[in-house]
């Protein structure tokens, strides 16, 4: 008996000195499953490799306000969470704080430092957000900011609460110091701060001969960050030459002084432009309003010149966008009614990881990767089109946002008489290079049964839905999600747009993928088009409707369009030249023009709309499912795929998987009757066998009384 009772406690000591060793083990050695479909408490391959090579220190600094009210309250968690999971990729180069807040911003770190005060000296500054207590909506403030530190660089994320996907910010953001610290790390000129500054200003406001000594501090501030690479410059512009003013864009106004009967105007100028090199940028300072001119602060310079910095030194990718041939405009003005549509939200979106640069065929810059060639209107000149074909053959990618048709519209005394839009197919040029390379526009619209619903009030106060087909939405059975970037893409809205026809027959060498594609329900308008009245649209019947590819992406190797045609010769220049100049006789040179018959591995997206490229389809956040393609395309297109998959991993939009009406209505009858059912039979059966059981029992009992 003493000896079990000696194996028992002998089993006990055993047991628990593993449970020990395993709780010891687990706190070094252990795993984290990420069950979600996203993925989003996982960090992406980019993340990880980007935090485990950091070659200077870095660290992040969180300012949050405790007790946040929905919904903000898991904030803090999902930060923590994140950051931890960066930490444990990092290498000893990664350190992270979180610092937290009371409601009023009260509170002091580990070096009895105000925090409040820490945080607004990082440019952190506390946000007003909804509170509801006791059914009562109130108003609190709160701190929910990030800042990135590196060496002497700062990066600054003021407001977590805004971002949908702060994986993506916070590597970013890592990425953009790494790639600004070493760009200015190897230069060896200065970046040029030039203050043009008309002394005729200094007798309207005494204010203004004290701004190139703010402007100073300001630049001062910003060496800071920039490893002293920035040189400030105040400048007459009266000593200058008139060509020097005009080729930097300066603007002007005019002062009148003297007396009133022999006035005398002369021209002023106040403008910050910044330099490196070829490149220049610059800031007008006057502004005009209905209450005469005002001049921007110095102190608000800070920003705008940075940011100029940032792209003139060249810290991203350069993306390309053919500018002209009719193309929409990059940039929106609000104030004033452009011609045409612009594409200001993309050009926004694009540029907080890219470089984005207007340019023309004629001279496609060699740090250019990627080109964006959307709605051109006009046609292109073969030297063009040769140039674009050996951007392609070097291994440039290339973004395709065509229109098939020319949209004109009627005069307004058309109008009068009811003239509608009418549509005539439009010929640039760029169809006889893509059909080369294997994909070609279908001369039709595309409409849509599954597309967006505009929704309005009636008369009678009901609702009222018009099914506007040529708007088709594009739901996930048609989405290719096999396509890393497109997995987390789950419906997405075209607009005008043209189907995609491939034929690759010729060219073994290259791949297509169709991205995205109708559905079974759509047509396509060929003749009599009608873009303008969606209660004019009829659909046709079953038989003319069939599903129709509307975004490829072609990738391999590509044959040259010119292969055995006739080179075209570049245009000459009609300017004279200028500085030394010698002539020799034509038929002593030989014009030999370079050339190259194919691409090792070249990429082309195709689109047939550049419709949905405008400022009223891509928002300026970028969380929308059309905005993210975009991105996600120009990112590929770019050789960064991983980070078109980290940004899709923020996508919300997620909806349920369209079912039929007759699957509805037997999961509904299933629901309501059948389960309810299905109870009352199998408790129907438990009391017959509890009851046969009973009477069994029963039975035995008497046999035994008996006995």
């Amino acid at each position: 008996m003493k000896k079990k009772n000696n194996e028992k406690w002998l089993r006990f000591v055993l047991y628990f000195i593993v449970v020990i060793l395993i709780n010891i083990v687990s706190t070094t050695l252990f795993f984290r499953i990420d069950l979600t479909e996203n993925k989003v408490y996982s960090l992406s391959s980019v993340s990880k490799k980007l935090v485990s090579t950091l070659e200077d220190p870095l660290t992040i600094k969180v300012f949050l306000s405790e007790n946040l009210p929905q919904p903000y309250n898991n904030l803090e968690q999902q930060i923590s969470d994140l950051l931890e999971e960066y930490s444990l990729e990092g290498n000893r180069n990664f350190n992270y704080s979180l610092y937290k807040l009371d409601q009023e911003g009260a509170a002091v770190d580990e070096k009895g430092r105000d925090l409040r005060t820490l945080a607004e000296d990082y440019r952190i500054s506390p946000i007003q957000i909804q509170n509801i207590e006791q059914d009562e909506v109130k108003l609190q403030t709160a701190y929910m900011g990030m800042v990135i530190i590196q060496g002497d660089m700062v990066e600054v994320i003021p407001s977590l609460a805004t971002e949908s996907n702060l994986e993506y910010s916070i590597t970013t953001t890592i990425s953009g110091i790494s790639r600004k610290t070493g760009t200015l790390q190897a230069m060896d000129d200065s970046i040029e701060v030039k203050l043009y500054l008309s002394p005729e200003l200094f007798q309207l406001n005494e204010d203004i001969r004290q701004y190139a000594e703010r402007l100073r501090s300001v630049i001062n501030r910003l060496n800071k960050e920039n490893f002293n690479k920035i040189r400030l410059t105040q400048i007459n512009p009266a000593t200058l030459p008139d060509e020097e003013i005009s080729s930097y864009g300066l603007n002007t106004i005019s002062l009148r002084s003297g007396s009133q009967d022999v006035p005398v105007e002369s021209l002023a100028y106040a403008s910050v432009v910044v330099q490196y090199g070829s490149e220049s940028s610059t800031v007008n300072l006057l502004n005009k309003s209905l209450f005469g001119y005002s001049m921007i602060p110095a102190e608000d310079l800070e920003q705008p010149v940075n940011e100029i910095i940032d792209r003139i030194i060249g810290i991203n990718q350069s993306v390309g966008y053919l500018s002209d041939h009719g193309t929409p405009s990059l940039f929106s003005n609000p104030y004033m009614q452009q011609p045409g549509p612009s594409l200001g939200n993309l050009n926004g979106l694009l540029s907080d990881t890219y470089n984005v640069k207007g340019v023309t065929l004629d001279d496609i810059p060699e740090d250019i990767k990627t080109l964006i060639i959307a709605g051109p209107k006009e046609a292109f000149s073969q030297w063009e089109l040769f140039q674009l074909d050996q951007f392609i053959m070097k291994g440039g990618s290339v973004a395709f946002f065509l229109d098939a048709f020319r949209e004109n519209m009627p005069t307004q005394q058309e109008q009068m008489y009811g003239s509608m839009p009418s549509y005539t197919p439009l010929s640039t040029g760029l169809e006889k290079l893509i059909k080369h390379y294997g994909v070609s526009l279908g001369s039709a619209y595309v409409m849509d049964e599954k597309c967006f619903i505009q929704r309005s009030r009636n008369a009678a106060g009901g609702v009222q839905e018009m099914p506007v087909y040529f708007a088709p939405q594009i739901s996930m059975d048609t989405i290719n999600n096999d396509v890393s970037f497109m997995k987390n893409i789950k419906g997405i809205i075209m607009l005008n747009i043209s189907p995609v026809e491939i034929n690759l027959q010729d060219n073994p060498s290259i791949s297509a993928t169709t991205l995205f594609s109708s559905s079974d329900l759509s047509w396509q308008m060929k003749e009599n088009i009608n873009l303008y009245n969606p209660q004019a649209i009829f659909p046709p019947s079953g038989d003319e409707r069939a599903s129709s590819p509307l975004g490829v992406i072609l990738e391999g190797a590509f044959s040259s369009y010119f292969d055995g045609l006739e080179i075209p010769e570049a245009p000459q220049s009609e300017e004279e030249p200028v500085g030394s100049v010698f002539t020799l006789k034509t038929e002593e040179i030989g014009d030999n023009q370079g050339f190259l018959s194919r691409s090792d591995s070249s990429r082309i997206f195709l689109l047939g709309s550049s419709a949905i490229l405008g400022d009223n389809v891509i928002d300026k956040s970028g969380s929308s499912p059309n905005s993210m393609l975009i991105q996600n395309v120009v990112d590929y297109l770019n050789d960064r795929e991983d980070y078109a998959i980290m940004r899709s991993k923020g996508q919300g939009f997620n909806p349920l998987v369209e079912t039929e009406a007759g699957t509805k209505t037997f999961v509904k009858t299933f629901n309501i009757i059948v389960i309810p059912l299905l109870v009352i039979l199998f408790g129907l059966i438990m009391w017959f066998v509890w009851v046969s059981r009973r009477k069994k029992i029963a039975l035995m009992f008497k046999g035994g009384a008996g006995e």
